[in-house]
């Protein structure tokens, strides 16, 4: 190894150049793969993540502007006639000293956990007084009741029926639940598939009064035909003068999957074309450095190197080049790309979105990376068998 590392040290630019050239590549092939890998995270961990089939889930999408009166016929109208449930969910952030200052929430309605449920590991969930509190009246005689997760109770040491204060809204709530550990939520809509952690998030119920959100789930008791239920909430729409527009959540998922595949498997194609010309050129690189070395490995020769030991050494500069490569872009694709679990932006929880360099990215990269040094190792192994006595004197190193 140390007789590698000296020869590589003589040739410090050479190597360098094909050190990036494998680092640029792989850095690239990170990327796309992640691409692709957050495509099947989404596809398949949102369905697994909903209590009912995502053909029984329609996303609507709402005008905030619209009369509050009109929405409410119109959910109304959905109920009675589509017998469906229209619930909401809204991420927001509280600041409060106890809870150890800004935290993420999810502010629920009564109707969304027929969506996904929230399990409970101390204390109850809500009911429906829960529901219909005056947020214009909150205070710290009629605190708000809230569900925080069980890392932040663990964290903070919180407990049932401990009150807890906003300081940026002035509102006050009362701890009614503890979430069990590993309760997730959606840190986004559900179709754009960013799983959130609720283990440092507070859980609040969405009054009645509120304003109107932009998105609406209508939660169907069973599959219906998805044309035709459609059709039906448009015309429930145009009667209460209510602009919006409504898809079922498989509908979204599938074109979403469909559209990144599209798009990440023609780079992904671009990727494998530069590999491979990035592979024959290093070979070529490396056979035309070899002429160049002639003197050297004669002068080896002479003092009793075998064969078998130059290609040992020869080999062993590719193998160190390239696991120095290696190491550097999955360094820098866990850089570009951050860590299997983000940062939310609310406060001090965590989603995951598929998003990130996994162990099988990396195993395929590896495995990438020896099928591109494959004809540099094999031409030189070659080369070096072929070389007669007088073809190394004179040489040029």
């Amino acid at each position: 190894m140390i007789e590698v590392i000296k020869s590589l040290s003589k040739k410090k630019i050479f190597y360098i150049l094909i050190m990036l050239q494998f680092i640029f590549s792989l850095v690239y092939f990170f990327v796309i793969a992640a691409a692709i890998q957050s495509a099947f995270y989404i596809n398949i961990n949102v369905p697994r993540q909903l209590d009912i089939s995502t053909e029984q889930l329609i996303h609507i999408e709402v005008d905030v502007f619209e009369e509050k009166s009109n929405f409410n016929n119109f959910v109304a109208d959905i109920e009675s006639q589509l017998n469906g449930k229209v619930g909401t969910y809204e991420s927001n952030v509280i600041n409060s000293v106890e809870l150890g200052g800004d935290v993420g929430t999810v502010e629920i309605d009564s109707n969304i956990v027929l969506m996904k449920e929230l399990e409970i590991e101390q204390g109850t969930y809500f009911d429906d007084c829960d529901f219909k509190y005056n947020i214009m009246i909150s205070d710290e005689d009629n605190p708000v009741s809230i569900l925080i997760g069980s890392e932040l109770a663990k964290e903070y040491g919180v407990e049932i029926g401990d009150e807890v204060y906003d300081l940026d809204n002035s509102q006050s709530f009362i701890v009614k639940g503890i979430l069990k550990p590993g309760s997730k939520w959606f840190a986004d809509t559900v179709d754009e598939g960013s799983i959130a952690d609720l283990g440092y998030e507070v859980i609040v119920p969405r009054s009645e009064s509120d304003y109107i959100h932009v998105h609406y789930y209508c939660i169907m008791p069973e599959q219906v035909d998805i044309d035709d239920t459609i059709k039906q909430i448009k015309q429930l729409a145009e009667k209460n003068s209510v602009t919006m527009e409504a898809e079922f959540v498989s509908d979204e998922l599938a074109v979403k999957f469909s559209d990144s595949l599209e798009e990440n498997k023609n780079w992904m194609i671009f990727v494998v074309v530069m590999m491979i010309m990035i592979s024959v050129g290093t070979a070529s690189l490396f056979m035309a450095q070899m002429n160049s070395r002639k003197h050297e490995i004669g002068i080896k020769v002479a003092v009793g190197y075998s064969c078998k030991k130059i290609i040992k050494m020869l080999f062993g500069e590719v193998l160190v080049v390239a696991t120095v490569a290696f190491s550097i872009a999955a360094i820098l694709g866990k850089a570009m790309l951050g860590q299997v679990e983000q940062p939310s932006i609310w406060g001090q929880g965590t989603y995951v979105d598929g998003y990130y360099i996994s162990a099988d990215i990396l195993i395929m990269g590896a495995v990438i990376l020896m099928i591109m040094c494959v004809p540099a190792v094999v031409l030189l192994g070659v080369k070096t068998k072929r070389l007669q006595p007088r073809e190394l004197i004179g040489g040029n190193e």
